[in-house]
C-alpha cells in the first residue's frame, strides 16, 4: 500500500491552475499600463472583497500606510478614502 504525504496530484494540479489564472489576471492588469500608485489602489481595493475578515484589514491597512507613508498611531485617528 502506498501512502500519500502532502498534495495529491489533482490537489496539486488545481493549485497550479489557480495560479496561473491569477498570474494572468496581473499580466492582463499590467498590460494595460498601470502606475506604481494604481498597484496599491488595485491591491487596497481587491483586499476589501476577501471574506477574512483579519486578512481584509491587515492588507488594507498595510496597503495605506505604504500609500500614505503613515504610522501606525496617525492611522487610529483618521479616515482614508483611496478613490
Amino acid at each position: 500500500m502506498i501512502k500519500n504525504y502532502g498534495n495529491t496530484d489533482s490537489e496539486l494540479s488545481v493549485n497550479v491552475n489557480e495560479t496561473k489564472v491569477c498570474r494572468d489576471i496581473v499580466k492582463k492588469i499590467m498590460d494595460f499600463g498601470v502606475k506604481q500608485s494604481q498597484i496599491l489602489n488595485i491591491i487596497y481595493f481587491l483586499s476589501l472583497e476577501l471574506e477574512n475578515r483579519d486578512q481584509m484589514l491587515d492588507i488594507s491597512n498595510l496597503v495605506k500606510n505604504m500609500k500614505f507613508n503613515l504610522t501606525e498611531d496617525d492611522t487610529k485617528h483618521i479616515d482614508l478614502d483611496l478613490e
